[in-house]
């Protein structure tokens, strides 16, 4: 399913809905099923919380029941696989990447070019992007207690929200600009060349 949508109208979400989301495979790696577990935990405490997750995969038919079983079917989107993930990212009020393990999470300096502040677990190259209390909030892996507790305390607390917003948009400017990833490689390919 891809909605191609700039709104949240065109996915009924409801307008002053709180809305946490994640982009990635329904795989065991994402951790979907924290996800769901964190967002129960959540809606307790928030309850004009909305969750969506963007992605597809082997795990697509747990997580839908994990949702069900959880009672959360009228506050929870599985968009499925979009060309156009950003469209989704656009949306969201806090975005999140709870990797069990994860090589890079490209996601993550789009989720700061969009100007979301970031919920992560604490795992392999996650920390060497987002700095916890900086430009977004780390939680142990597999700690669904923790990562709702990250997604509340930027709820509650808008000064908190936009200093890591501005952290990761200091990110994205330092360290992913093509100005810079263009002097790196050209730099790389002439001392490769000599």
């Amino acid at each position: 399913m891809d909605y191609h949508m700039n709104t949240r109208e065109l996915l009924e979400i409801p307008e002053d809905a709180f809305v946490v989301g994640m982009v990635g495979r329904l795989a065991e790696q994402k951790a979907p099923d924290v996800f769901v577990k964190a967002a129960k935990r959540i809606k307790e405490k928030i309850p004009k919380a909305f969750f969506l997750i963007v992605g597809d995969g082997p795990d697509w038919d747990e997580v839908q029941q994990e949702v069900e079983d959880n009672k959360l079917t009228d506050s929870f989107i599985l968009a499925g696989w979009t060309r156009r993930p950003m469209e989704y990212i656009k949306i969201l009020d806090i975005a999140v990447l709870i990797s069990r393990w994860e090589g890079f999470g490209l996601v993550l300096p789009e989720y700061m070019l969009a100007n979301k502040p970031i919920v992560a677990t604490d795992v392999d190259a996650i920390p060497f992007i987002v700095q916890d209390h900086v430009n977004g909030l780390l939680a142990p892996v597999d700690d669904d207690e923790k990562i709702a507790e990250n997604v509340i305390e930027i709820y509650q607390d808008a000064e908190l929200r936009d200093k890591l917003v501005e952290g990761g948009r200091r990110e994205v400017d330092e360290r992913f600009n093509v100005e810079r990833v263009a002097g790196e490689h050209e730099r790389l390919f002439g001392r490769l060349a000599r």
